[in-house]
């Protein structure tokens, strides 16, 4: 999975946590790397995983006093 995530153009890809989900950073003009996952890995044989778009939150966590 990771292999194929690098062929489709990620940047990194990683474990998420303790798992169960994996992560890869793509750039955002890359907009087939989602359907070419999707289809790389029904070829492969690998049944039952979902792969979504998510956007990165560029601003954290912020503090309100009230």
């Amino acid at each position: 999975v990771f292999d194929t995530a690098y062929t489709h153009g990620a940047y990194a890809v990683y474990i998420s946590g303790a798992g169960p989900t994996l992560m890869a950073i793509i750039d955002e003009e890359n907009t087939y790397f989602k359907g070419k996952m999707e289809f790389s890995l029904e070829n492969a044989g690998i049944h039952g995983w979902k792969v979504h778009d998510l956007l990165i939150d560029n601003e954290g966590t912020k503090i309100i006093n009230e």
